[in-house]
């Protein structure tokens, strides 16, 4: 099966707003807003405390 993130575009704008696909790169700056107590109460399921390790999955 072929998956769902090679049919997706790599971005998509709109004048307020840009999305992207996150990759590996981006763990860092993910690591930084979820360790903030404040964004974490909001959010499903993250660790707490989140590290850069939490973003990487194992290959």
């Amino acid at each position: 099966m072929d998956s769902i993130i090679h049919r997706l575009p790599a971005s998509l704008e709109t004048d307020r707003l840009v999305l992207i696909i996150p990759t590996l790169a981006h763990v860092p700056e993910i690591a930084v807003p979820v360790n903030n107590r404040a964004i974490y109460a909001v959010l499903a399921r993250p660790s707490h405390p989140y590290a850069e390790r939490d973003g990487r999955f194992p290959v």
